[in-house]
């Protein structure tokens, strides 16, 4: 779990523009979520969610800086992680991590500040897959091989979240099992809970009711916000079957 505690550090790089203490929370906070804690069976996911503020720190980086030789110092730092990402054969966190980069660079940079890291862009991605590419390429010779390839929707849409299930933002055990329904599951259905803390929830509740009155890195809450929404949409899918 050294790779999950160690995610914290980007985390309070990022917030540290707002102030120190904020980053420091923002960090621990990230640390100590439900997700980490719920899915520790996954360990090669995990380790690669550990990643994503790394990623974000070197994208910020990108944007921001003005000097050549920084930004091309955190496009190599984003191919390594992007590499180390991939070697950890888990590639579907990776592509959410593409997506988490994406929404982040939409929120918060212009197209001229794109534009101008455009370049650097592409020597990240090209090296970071030339890194991983030991591990990319026997896992997609294993996945056409593998029985999920022509399985359709109803498995894609296995384990959707039936809304209900969102009261679990304010009480992890309202459910038997951590889950609406265990049908179809094992008895071991932690995995399947819906928890990030408390103070996650809440501090989301405040940006809602305070963000008209956002006066400093509002991109950041437009950012968070918009996650949680994406992401909301996408986990309910199908919910009659399994949840």
């Amino acid at each position: 779990m050294t790779g999950v505690q160690t995610c914290a550090l980007p985390i309070f790089w990022l917030q540290k523009r707002i102030d120190e203490t904020s980053a420091l929370f923002g960090a621990f906070v990230l640390v100590t979520s439900g997700f980490f804690a719920l899915r520790i069976v996954h360990t090669n996911a995990l380790q690669v969610t550990a990643h994503y503020p790394w990623l974000l720190l070197m994208v910020d980086s990108l944007v921001s800086e003005r000097d050549p030789i920084q930004k091309t110092k955190a496009s190599l730092l984003a191919a390594l992680l992007l590499g180390s990402m991939l070697l950890l054969g888990y590639p579907q966190y990776v592509f959410i991590s593409l997506f988490l980069v994406a929404l982040y660079l939409m929120v918060t940079a212009s197209w001229r500040e794109l534009l101008s890291s455009l370049k650097y862009w592409v020597l990240a991605g090209l090296l970071g897959t030339l890194i991983g590419a030991g591990q990319l390429l026997p896992t997609f010779e294993y996945f056409t091989d593998s029985m999920r390839v022509n399985l359709g929707i109803d498995f894609v849409a296995w384990g959707s979240l039936n809304p209900l299930q969102f009261f679990q933002w304010f009480n992890p055990y309202i459910f038997k099992g951590y889950a609406l329904s265990t049908q179809g599951f094992s008895s071991d259905t932690h995995e399947f809970g819906l928890f990030e803390g408390g103070f996650a929830v809440f501090a989301l509740m405040l940006t809602l009711i305070k963000y008209k009155n956002i006066k400093h890195h509002k991109d950041l809450a437009k950012f968070g916000i918009l996650l949680v929404a994406i992401g909301m949409f996408f986990s309910l899918g199908r919910s009659e079957e399994h949840t």
